[in-house]
């Protein structure tokens, strides 16, 4: 019970006790009576007073437990949005940090290609250095390509990589057919050798074509373009 509630009440007691002990001492007499009354009346009054008291400081408690809670629940919510900014902020870096890896090893595979596509143009004989698509590969079966949300980009990529494997595929049987027969299989080693020479400019059309789009896309994302970025050469 709050302090002014039992305060009323004791002061009412009080005055009860008083009054009877007025009585048994004094006895029944018309100042008695108005002794009693008055002291009646203010035991009344002071009850009320009490519990006027008691009424505000509770409502005055209520309020500030309920301006405690709003303030608690107000920190509470900006503390939450600051963690969600945060960790927004913190995915969007890592994003950012993955899909500029991704695109960097991807650039360095690819970026090779042009080059390789213009020492390829006599094709009488096999090239000694081959062509790769590994990184691609390693990315697209590991899930790695979920990191370039740039779908242009990515058709780009995709492009440029299907037509690589199939030169891929064609020199390697080529480099078989060479092996297996000694070169003693002019026909079909001619007919392996012109596929090649279709696909050829294709080939370094495409790949150059992506290498550029994916150095614009490392320049938006704050990192450097590719090692031949200024001397790269479309056909």
């Amino acid at each position: 019970m709050p302090t002014s509630s039992r305060l009323s009440w004791v002061i009412t007691a009080l005055s009860f006790v008083a009054c009877v002990a007025a009585v048994a001492v004094v006895g029944l007499t018309v100042d008695f009576v108005r002794t009693l009354v008055a002291t009646f009346v203010g035991a009344a009054l002071g009850f009320l007073v009490a519990l006027y008291i008691d009424r505000a400081q509770r409502q005055e408690a209520d309020e500030a437990r309920r301006r405690q809670l709003t303030e608690d629940d107000r920190k509470q919510r900006d503390r939450d949005q600051e963690a969600e900014h945060r960790e927004a902020e913190r995915q969007v870096k890592l994003a950012r940090e993955r899909r500029v890896a991704v695109l960097s090893l991807l650039r360095e595979e690819l970026g090779r290609v042009p080059d390789q596509m213009g020492q390829r143009q006599n094709r009488n004989q096999l090239p000694f250095d081959r062509l790769t698509d590994i990184v691609w590969r390693s990315f697209s079966s590991s899930g790695e390509l979920r990191w370039i949300d740039d779908i242009v980009l990515l058709r780009k990529l995709a492009s440029a990589y299907d037509l690589l494997s199939v030169e891929i595929a064609l020199e390697s049987r080529w480099a078989e057919l060479r092996l297996v027969t000694s070169g003693n299989a002019p026909q079909a080693d001619s007919s392996i050798a012109n596929q090649l020479r279709g696909y050829d400019r294709d080939a370094w059309r495409l790949a150059c074509e992506a290498c550029k789009a994916m150095d614009n896309a490392l320049r938006a994302d704050g990192a450097p373009a590719g090692a031949n970025a200024d001397k790269l050469f479309c056909p």
